[in-house]
C-alpha cells in the first residue's frame, strides 16, 4: 500500500531532501507541500494525507498552532513533527497538540524512517533523545523489549513490599520511579522506602520519585465518568517527558508502579479498565517504560471476571499471582 504525505517546512532545500529520501521507497508518494501554516491547514483539509511532517517554526502561523487547528477540524489526521528544535518544552508542547511523533531534523537520518512506519502503523514515536523508545534494526524481526507486567496480590503488604523494591531498584540505576496509587499505599511505600534508607525527598526534589494520586488523574482522563483519550494522552505525556528528563541513566529509563486500572475492575468496569491497559501499552512502547500493575486476587467486581482476566493477559507481557 502507498501512503500519501504532506510536507509542511519553509526551508525548501529541506523538502527537497526530505522528497529524495521517501522517494527510495515504494510506500511513500509526497501529494503535497506547503511553507507556512495557513497554507498547511488548507492543503490538509484539501488533500487529505495519511501523514504530515510538520516543522515548528513556520512563518505566518507556527507548526504547534497549524497542528491543533488540523486536529480541530479533523482529529484523525496522523502528525509527525520533524523539527530543529531539542527543547523539551517545546516537544512537549507539540506532541500535546495530539500528534503523534517528534523527532528532531539531526536525528532523521536515523529516526524519519522508523518515526513514520510507527506512526502508520497506528503507533507513536518519540526522539530517543527524549526517551523515546526507538528500538535498533537488526537482520532479525524488531523486539520491544518493555515490561507491562500484572501482578494479583493476595495482601497489600506484598504489594507494597514489591513496589518498594522495584522502587530502590530503579532509583539506584538512575531511572525515574512513578507511583500512581491511592493516598493509603502512596504514604506506606514512601515510609517503607525511607525505611530502606532511600533519599525520597531528594529524590522528590530532582523529579526521579513522582507520586501520583490515582482518584485525581482517573478524574483528569474522564469526562462524565467515560475515558478521554485524547486528555489521557495530554496528561501522559506531560508526566512522561517530566520523568524521563529528569532520569539521570544513560539509557533514560522510567520505571511505573500503579493501581489506576485495577480501581476500574474494583469498580467493575471492565472495559475502561482494559481500555486503559491498553493505552499505558501503548505509553511503553512509545518511551522507555517499564509498568507494574497491582490488582489485589479478589479485586475484580466485573462481570465475567474470567474473560476480563483472558483480556487483560493480551494487554501484559506477563501476569503472575502472589
Amino acid at each position: 500500500m502507498i501512503y500519501r504525505v504532506l510536507v509542511v517546512d519553509d526551508f525548501e532545500p529541506w523538502r527537497r531532501h526530505v522528497a529524495s529520501t521517501l522517494g527510495e521507497s515504494a510506500r511513500w508518494r509526497i501529494v503535497g507541500e506547503a511553507a507556512d501554516g495557513p497554507d498547511a491547514i488548507e492543503k490538509a483539509a484539501h488533500l487529505r494525507p495519511d501523514l504530515i511532517l510538520l516543522d515548528v517554526g513556520l512563518p505566518t502561523l507556527n507548526g504547534i498552532e497549524a497542528a491543533r487547528r488540523i486536529l480541530a477540524h479533523d482529529p484523525s489526521v496522523r502528525i509527525l513533527f520533524v523539527s530543529e528544535h531539542q527543547s523539551w518544552e517545546i516537544a512537549e508542547a507539540a506532541l500535546c497538540t495530539g500528534a503523534r511523533g517528534y523527532i528532531c531534523k539531526s536525528d532523521s537520518g536515523r529516526e524519519l524512517s522508523r518515526a513514520m512506519d510507527a506512526i502508520i502503523d497506528g503507533g507513536r514515536f518519540v526522539a530517543e533523545r527524549f526517551g523515546g523508545r526507538v528500538e535498533k534494526r537488526t537482520d532479525r524481526a524488531p523486539s520491544n523489549s518493555r515490561r507491562h507486567e500484572a501482578v494479583y496480590y493476595s495482601t497489600d503488604e506484598l504489594m507494597l513490599d514489591d513496589w518498594a523494591s522495584t522502587a530502590d531498584d530503579a532509583l539506584n540505576a538512575g531511572a525515574t520511579f512513578i507511583v500512581l496509587a491511592f493516598d493509603e499505599h502512596r504514604s506506606r511505600l514512601q515510609a517503607m522506602l525511607e525505611a530502606r534508607g532511600v533519599n525520597v525527598a531528594r529524590a522528590i526534589r530532582d523529579g526521579r520519585y513522582i507520586s501520583l494520586s490515582v482518584p485525581e488523574i482517573v478524574s483528569q482522563w474522564t469526562v462524565d465518568g467515560l475515558l478521554d483519550e485524547t486528555r489521557f494522552w495530554t496528561g501522559a505525556t506531560s508526566i512522561m517527558l517530566a520523568a524521563t528528563r529528569a532520569s539521570t541513566a544513560e539509557q533514560l529509563q522510567v520505571v511505573a508502579c500503579g493501581e489506576c486500572a485495577p480501581s476500574l475492575c474494583a469498580q467493575g468496569d471492565a472495559e475502561a479498565a482494559i481500555r486503559l491497559e491498553q493505552l499505558w501499552d501503548e505509553v511503553a512502547r512509545t518511551y522507555h517504560l517499564d509498568v507494574f500493575c497491582g490488582y489485589a486476587a479478589d479485586g475484580c467486581h466485573c462481570d465475567d471476571a474470567e474473560g476480563v482476566l483472558a483480556r487483560l493477559r493480551e494487554t501484559h507481557t506477563a501476569i503472575y499471582a502472589r
